[in-house]
């Protein structure tokens, strides 16, 4: 059984309990059950630090003040790094001559060649016999580079980005086979990116949108929030004051029901003694059954109003033994003059259903 129908048993125990006349609902100790005596200030406190729907909505203020920070998070300074390297291999077969400058290159070779053979001949010198690449050879030409890119960039609420960016790159070509040394080729870029929009995202309008709409949205949170706890602490102070009439109610009707029956039992002396006519005996009859009926009506109202309390100011699903929480004799209270228009413009002022409505038109 979980503590809440628990807590319904507990009650319908306890309010059977105090039929008999002249007992104080105060004074029960029914046992199985915890009975607390409250007050109202306590029944407060209780509720704003236990109730479920209060909190529900303080989580949800947390997750706008999030989206908040999120939305805000775009004109925060961003620092970029990356390192890279690409390593290209490329085969390529001697006798695919497809431009004009190869065959131009070829050609310049083979007239080197002859002029060197002649001179060679000339000159009495022995003839060097010039290597030649044969036809169909498969030449692999490698391509290294190296990247390194570092920047620290921000956003202004114009729109305008600005970075400061430096970057550098080394790049080694050769091939296979190829006897020389190879000297890197290096390119370096430092400076300052400046990107500012003409027309879309241009101006605060436009930039701050997300961060306007994030902070509308935490006030609207805020308000529902106030509004939640208003609605509960109401409902904690109406449901109590039902308790200490009911409460109020059971005891005298059962003082009805002792005098009734008195004046019943005294009713049927008479009508022995012959001073008095049966139906007025069976009129005070009736009398004691009404009043037990508006007795059993009292009782329920108080029962329901406990159910009610034990909501609002307890973790149902934590709560341990079943609790019978009794209000307190509250002193009287004096009604505050007040007038109409004074009241419209302070709910007007001060409702949040009505100030979150407003807060929510300023996002558009």
């Amino acid at each position: 059984m979980s503590p809440f129908a628990r807590a319904a048993a507990a009650c319908l125990l306890f309010l059977s309990a105090t039929v008999r006349a002249g007992e104080s609902t105060v004074d029960i100790d029914f046992p199985g059950s915890n009975f607390t005596t409250v007050t109202l200030s306590d029944a407060i406190q209780m509720a704003l630090k236990n109730n479920l729907e209060v909190e529900f909505d303080k989580v949800a203020v947390d997750v706008e003040q999030a989206r908040t920070r999120f939305a805000t998070g775009v004109f925060d300074p961003v620092f970029r790094l990356e390192l890279a390297r690409d390593s290209i291999q490329r085969p390529d077969i001697t006798s695919n001559l497809t431009s004009a400058e190869s065959l131009l290159q070829q050609a310049q070779i083979l007239a080197i060649e002859q002029n060197t053979r002649a001179i060679q001949i000339a000159t009495g010198q022995e003839v060097t016999p010039f290597s030649t690449l044969p036809d169909g050879r498969v030449v692999v030409f490698d391509q290294d580079t190296d990247r390194f890119e570092t920047s620290l960039g921000f956003r202004t609420p114009l729109g305008t980005q600005v970075a400061f960016v430096a970057r550098e790159s080394k790049i080694r070509s050769t091939f296979a086979g190829d006897p020389r040394t190879i000297t890197p080729f290096y390119q370096a870029f430092g400076g300052i990116e400046v990107r500012q929009p003409l027309l879309k995202d241009f101006g605060p309008t436009a930039t701050l949108f997300e961060v306007r709409t994030s902070r509308v949205n935490e006030r609207v949170a805020a308000l529902t929030w106030e509004k939640s706890l208003s609605d509960a602490i109401s409902q904690v102070i109406s449901t109590y004051i039902d308790m200490v009439f009911a409460e109020a109610d059971m005891k005298t009707k059962k003082e009805a029901i002792a005098a009734d029956t008195k004046l019943a039992e005294q009713n049927q002396r008479r009508l022995e003694l012959g001073f008095m006519s049966p139906i007025d005996v069976q009129q005070a009859r009736a009398q004691i059954s009404l009043d037990q009926e508006q007795l059993i009506q009292a009782k329920n109202l108080f029962m329901e109003r406990q159910l009610v309390l034990r909501r609002l100011i307890t973790k149902e699903s934590s709560s341990g033994e079943p609790e019978v929480f009794m209000p307190v004799k509250m002193p009287p209270l004096a009604a505050p003059e007040s007038r109409r228009d004074n009241l419209l413009v302070t709910a007007f002022r001060k409702r949040p259903d009505y100030s979150a409505a407003v807060t929510e038109s300023e996002k558009y």
